[in-house]
């Protein structure tokens, strides 16, 4: 027994320093992976820096969503905040919410203000103030910063544009039987052929004659806000 216990103290006497040295790896190792685990930024969501819901136009919004009265509130900029909502709902539709609440359900930034959400939230709180501060210079969504042009050219379908393929049929005729197969209507001004979203009766009535259109521009959208037959000074 003596012998066994001489043999065993005098195995760890040699072989401790490399246990010991071996067991600090480990932590170290261990210590790192963790560390790595902890510090990679985890991937970015697929919501990103991309535009988060709004409504281009109010009236496709529906009934607005009622808003917390802004007496509720003791914190001036949070107050001005449900103040504005209150006062510019509309406007407000028209704006996405970059705190990306649309995680929430939100669909604008005016669902913001329904609840308590924006006490907590000063990007809610900057984007309404910015948006109040514009309204206030003339800038609302449909004013014409928001890019409202006066247009005149043929209204025609989003097919044919410029060169109606219906040969047997007058222009109106081809315009309104592609309309009628699914396609918009359509506004030729040069080279140039924007789709025509809004006001489809008035619309329909001058299909394939001169028209002068009032509206919004959005990339090749043009939201009618009026039409009115060309007269001859327009070009």
């Amino acid at each position: 027994m003596g012998r066994k216990r001489k043999l065993k103290e005098s195995w760890l006497s040699v072989h401790w320093p490399i246990l010991g040295i071996g067991t600090a790896a480990v932590a170290v190792v261990s210590g790192i992976l963790y560390m790595g685990l902890r510090a990679t930024p985890s991937k970015p969501t697929s919501e990103a820096g991309a535009v988060p819901k709004f409504f281009d136009r109010a009236e496709n919004a529906g009934p607005l969503p009622a808003t917390l009265d802004p007496a509720n509130f003791t914190q001036a900029d949070v107050r001005e905040a449900y103040q504005t909502a209150k006062e510019i709902p509309g406007d407000l539709v028209q704006q996405p919410c970059y705190c990306y609440c649309q995680r929430k359900g939100h669909r604008s930034l005016l669902d913001c203000f329904r609840t308590d959400h924006t006490v907590s939230c000063k990007i809610c709180i900057k984007e309404s103030l910015l948006a109040r501060q514009m309204h206030r210079q003339g800038k609302t969504p449909n004013s014409k910063s928001a890019g409202t042009k006066t247009l005149t050219g043929i209204v025609s379908d989003s097919m044919c544009g410029a060169h109606h393929m219906a040969k047997d049929k007058s222009p109106a005729e081809c315009t309104r039987m592609c309309v009628q197969q699914g396609q918009k209507y359509a506004l030729v001004v040069g080279a140039k052929v924007y789709t025509l979203d809004g006001h489809e009766a008035e619309v329909d009535k001058l299909a394939g004659e001169r028209a002068t259109v009032k509206g919004t521009v959005k990339a090749e959208v043009l939201t009618v806000e009026s039409i009115a037959p060309a007269t001859k000074a327009s070009k």
